[in-house]
């Protein structure tokens, strides 16, 4: 079998502005060691899948976005990822059934490398098989053009990862935010090494776990836990990869969660946390206990059930709840000449219920007169108590309204009509009767009237007269002395 030596020429790149973040040092050795791979040659092409019959890699036919028709990859339009997304884009093909199949990877830089083809290098052809993989990005140096991700992270400069150029065949690191090509491959023996720089283990801890209960990552890579404690998946995720651990089964009689379950791999996970808990079953009653009764009241429970109780002491529905079913405790008819209220009335039923309150007390009965007192009234006011009740005051002094207020009833005091010449206005008019209401205050006062002269009474006008003898006899005075 032919070998092609692995690329290790120097490669000076163009500083052109979109090309800055792809800088490499000059002289760079770019395939990072000196090792032989199987020649590109044998292959066979099936459904848009091109299977190398020597690795047993089965690759995309085309970079993704592209579509397959018959031979050719000339539908859509090849798009172009960051290096974390085009980890995210495996996992999102595998949901899709890519293809018909769900265990696509972005391929290493070994591996990628491997279907570099230099020998029939023809103008515009690239350095790639154009008849097994038509229509590949290859042209140019700027953009993305012929530039295709691996799975590879970059060691020496973090935040860097492996790509390979199907322009010229040159492998070289890249900028992680940088977006290039995405070719998937899949099945076969991966090429050894593998460089698992940059990946990271996915794990956390479990508790409150009595069973066995099955996790997995990204809907994959399941691991049986059978004990509380730390786990860790088996498969690790490339940096800057995504995860999302999930519970798969269940533990019998217990149910699990997951928390901080998903994110993007930066360093080891090691906080996810899942938490398992007994499930509730069967069903439980609901009761409590009466004090402060005198007659019988109704209880309700869920605005039905209801329940009448005749004494003091403990009380329970009739029908139980469901395990974990919410309950809501309420007074459906009240005593006669009691008030009873509901204290720790609602919750959920995780046992029996006994701790509902309900406490009784003699209600407000009778009625109240409503009154208080005038000041500063000259002449006659209507008074009114809740819009009605009409009640006119021709004096200062005490006042009281003919229809008294039942107990616990709310009174409003205000004036229906003001007297003539005067505003009358209410202070402490309105609350809820619990005793005759003495103190409303109606004080009266003169009305300004704009506009009108008021005539001068007889003291007035003597002072008028004299003031104007005085300025009289001043102005004659001045005049003599002139």
């Amino acid at each position: 079998m032919t070998r092609k030596p692995t690329m290790a020429t120097a490669f000076t790149y163009p500083l052109v502005p979109h090309a800055l973040r792809r800088w490499v040092t000059t002289s760079l050795v770019l395939a990072g060691t000196l090792l032989a791979w199987p020649a590109w040659s044998a292959h066979t092409v099936s459904g848009g899948i091109v299977t190398d019959t020597v690795t047993g890699l089965a690759w995309d036919q085309c970079v993704l976005g592209l579509g397959t028709t018959a031979t050719a990859c000339d539908t859509g339009a090849a798009q172009t990822y960051t290096w974390p997304d085009a980890l995210t884009a495996a996992v999102t093909a595998n949901n899709a059934n890519y293809k018909g199949y769900n265990d696509w990877r972005l391929p290493n830089k070994n591996e990628l490398e491997s279907i570099v083809k230099l020998d029939t290098n023809a103008i515009g052809q690239g350095a790639i098989d154009g008849a097994a993989f038509p229509n590949t990005p290859i042209t140019g140096d700027s953009g993305a053009s012929g530039f295709a991700w691996t799975s590879t992270a970059y060691a020496a400069i973090p935040g860097y990862a492996w790509i390979v150029a199907f322009s010229n065949g040159s492998v070289f690191p890249d900028f992680r935010g940088s977006t290039n090509y995405v070719r998937l491959v899949r099945s076969g023996q991966p090429l050894a090494p593998i460089d698992t720089l940059g990946s990271y283990t996915i794990g956390g801890t479990v508790t409150g776990l009595t069973g066995s209960v099955v996790l997995q990552n990204n809907a994959g890579d399941d691991l049986s836990v059978g004990a509380n404690g730390v786990f860790t998946f088996g498969t690790a995720i490339p940096a800057g990869g995504a995860y999302a651990v999930s519970i798969k089964t269940q533990p019998a009689g217990q149910t699990c969660t997951v928390s901080s379950g998903s994110g993007t791999a930066s360093a080891n996970v090691t906080d996810v946390a899942v938490n398992c808990t007994a499930v509730v079953t069967g069903s439980y009653t609901i009761g409590g206990t009466v004090t402060g009764l005198t007659g019988s009241v109704v209880l309700q429970n869920n605005a039905g059930d209801d329940l009448s109780v005749g004494a003091n002491g403990v009380f329970t529905f009739g029908t139980a709840m469901p395990a974990g079913g919410t309950y809501a405790v309420t007074v459906k008819t009240q005593p006669a000449g009691q008030t009873c209220t509901v204290s720790r009335s609602s919750g959920t039923a995780n046992a029996n219920v006994t701790d509902v309150a309900v406490s009784c007390a003699a209600g407000v009965t009778g009625s109240y007169t409503i009154g208080g007192t005038v000041t500063g009234l000259t002449g006659s006011v209507v008074l009114q108590n809740n819009a009605g009740d009409d009640l006119s005051v021709g004096a200062n002094g005490a006042f009281t309204f003919g229809s008294a207020i039942p107990a616990g009833g709310t009174y409003a005091v205000s004036v229906k009509s003001q007297p003539a010449g005067q505003t009358c206005t209410v202070s402490r008019g309105s609350g809820a009767a619990t005793a005759n209401v003495t103190d409303v205050t109606v004080s009266c006062t003169a009305t300004a009237t704009a506009g009108v002269t008021a005539v001068p009474t007889l003291s007035e006008w003597a002072m008028l007269l004299l003031v104007g003898l005085l300025a009289g006899i001043g102005l004659a005075t001045q005049r003599k002395r002139g």
